[in-house]
């Protein structure tokens, strides 16, 4: 089983990276393969609007690094995002990965395979905004035919708890995906 962690936050070692860390050790103690992917690493280049066929090819025209990187997510099981929370939302490297990346699931009723993801959003002053940019990652879960399950409100203030509770997310990551992860009944389902 593949679960891949991407960490939206520019720092390496700030509190977001630090609770995919723990979510990944937790995925991988229960026998996953985990691959973390810093998008601060990743030359992402913006969207064009080229009118090209990528929704259907995965293959972006005018970047091989995002039609890389596409092919190699598209073998993941599971996925982990935290994601720092920027003016009461998920940070803009986040935003411009989210809006390059094209996933060949069909619909989300029909998908090639169904998955599971984990979103944590990680707010490092009040954490008034945790819960819009996981609302706003979850729906692009759905979109991409993910489970979003056991998403994870992060500040500064519960920030030791949050590490257990990301360990543990990881974990039941594993396990709902090995118990089977169905696709969404309807539409509406999420």
């Amino acid at each position: 089983m593949e679960i891949i962690g991407i960490g939206g936050s520019p720092h390496r070692n700030g509190m977001t990276t630090k609770l995919l860390q723990r979510a990944l050790a937790g995925a991988k103690a229960e026998g996953a393969s985990v691959t973390l992917l810093h998008l601060a690493d990743e030359d992402l280049n913006p969207c064009r609007g080229c009118g090209g066929n990528c929704w259907d090819t995965q293959a972006c025209e005018s970047d091989p690094i995002a039609t890389a990187r596409h092919a190699q997510l598209q073998k993941a099981d599971g996925l982990i995002m935290s994601v720092p929370v920027y003016c009461w939302q998920m940070n803009g490297l986040t935003a411009l990965f989210i809006d390059k990346m094209r996933w060949n699931t069909r619909s989300v009723i029909q998908p090639r395979n169904a998955r599971a993801a984990i979103g944590i959003a990680c707010a490092g002053g009040s954490g008034t905004g945790c819960v819009l940019a996981l609302q706003a990652l979850y729906r692009y879960f759905y979109n991409w035919a993910f489970h979003g399950i056991d998403p994870l409100p992060v500040t500064r203030f519960n920030f030791e708890e949050a590490l257990q509770l990301a360990e543990e997310g990881g974990r039941h990551l594993v396990q709902a995906i090995r118990a089977g992860i169905a696709p969404f009944e309807s539409l509406g389902a999420a």
